[in-house]
């Protein structure tokens, strides 16, 4: 799977370098941020979460736009078989916890599994919205290789100055 995480990082530089407004960068990377740190997309369980994440998306074409852009691509240079496999690999991967849970009863709490997604709904998500397989694929994403930034640009990346 790390080829797939290196297509998708490539994918996501290239993307991103060709855009010519650095207001339009700085969204994408706040949005890169928001994928990775305030979003818990093992508890994407119902249509009504994923509906929420939509609206983000979609309020902001920029967004929109970046998203379909890296989801095209991938599915571009990833065949039918691979594409199945990562919407797999990426269903297992986040519902480990709650699958281990389940099978082995551990004390998570029914507060804490009642919130967390099973793997066919997120398998099930991820084979209706091809989007949603970048958003997770950015979950997984080195950002500071993705951008082709080091490590202290990627700092100033987060706290919002406009990428030079």
């Amino acid at each position: 799977m790390q080829e797939i995480l290196d297509l998708f990082a490539s994918i996501i530089r290239r993307r991103y370098e060709s855009m010519l407004d650095d207001k339009q960068k700085l969204q994408v990377v706040e949005f890169l941020f928001f994928v990775q740190n305030d979003i818990r997309l093992n508890q994407l369980a119902s249509d009504t979460q994923l509906e929420e994440l939509w609206e983000h998306v979609r309020d902001q074409e920029t967004l929109t736009d970046f998203l379909f852009l890296v989801s095209q691509d991938l599915a571009f240079h990833t065949d039918s078989v691979l594409w199945t496999k990562t919407q797999e690999q990426l269903a297992r991967a986040y519902t480990i916890v709650y699958e281990a849970s389940i099978e082995l009863e551990t004390p998570l709490g029914d507060e804490t599994l009642e919130r967390m997604a099973s793997r066919g709904t997120i398998y099930k998500f991820l084979e209706a919205y091809p989007w949603l397989v970048a958003i997770f694929m950015i979950d997984l994403t080195d950002l500071q290789k993705a951008l082709g930034v080091s490590a202290e640009e990627l700092k100033q990346l987060a706290d919002g100055e406009a990428a030079e």
